[in-house]
């Protein structure tokens, strides 16, 4: 289901590429330039710290998930980085390390750092789950308030997608989180 979603998501991406690279060039202040900085900088977080779930998390679902959520956010990050390019790609080029602390805000960075100190195991899959939900709530509005002020039809039409998408992985962090809260009841009653 979340692959077949991705998929939409990034064809979707690809026939908004020309036009949306057009408004870009001509005004960096357009909504559609906030709509694509503001969602890069949050999916470059998404990005990080799923890559850190793999080496920290214990639970399998989380695992999972970030594992997902590492395939979506690279594509995305290249499906943004084509925006600029004259030449098309016909593979995800992932961004670099620097490229994902680059698109980073101050805050998102602290709150990346503050992750990277959690425990592995147990107490980093709780952090984990918590943090995506609450970025996944934070891109959910970015993609809400593009398709308020948003110009560029193809671009609406990548918000869509990525919002459906968003809202199918708030519901598998709220499955995740009740999981984990009932593994972490079931061993402490042990």
């Amino acid at each position: 289901m979340i692959k077949r979603r991705l998929v939409l998501a990034t064809l979707g991406a690809f026939v908004a590429l020309p036009a949306l690279a057009e408004t870009q060039k001509s005004d960096a202040a357009s909504p559609e330039a906030k709509y694509m900085r503001d969602a890069l900088a949050m999916g470059s977080l998404a990005l990080a710290s799923s890559q850190l779930a793999l080496q920290k998390a214990s639970h399998p679902k989380v695992k999972e998930f970030a594992q997902f959520e590492i395939a979506e956010q690279e594509t995305v990050a290249d499906v943004m980085k084509s925006l600029t390019s004259e030449q098309p790609t016909r593979t995800v080029n992932p961004p670099s390390e620097a490229e994902v602390k680059q698109n980073m805000t101050p805050p998102a960075s602290h709150q990346l750092d503050k992750l990277q100190s959690a425990q592995a195991g147990p107490e980093f899959d709780v952090a984990y789950v918590q943090d995506q939900a609450d970025g996944h709530g934070v891109l959910l509005k970015i993609h809400e308030e593009y398709l308020r002020v948003g110009r560029d039809a193809g671009a609406m039409n990548i918000a869509k997608l990525a919002r459906t998408q968003i809202k199918e992985h708030l519901r598998l962090l709220q499955d995740a989180k009740r999981e984990l809260a009932q593994t972490t009841a079931q061993g402490s009653a042990h």
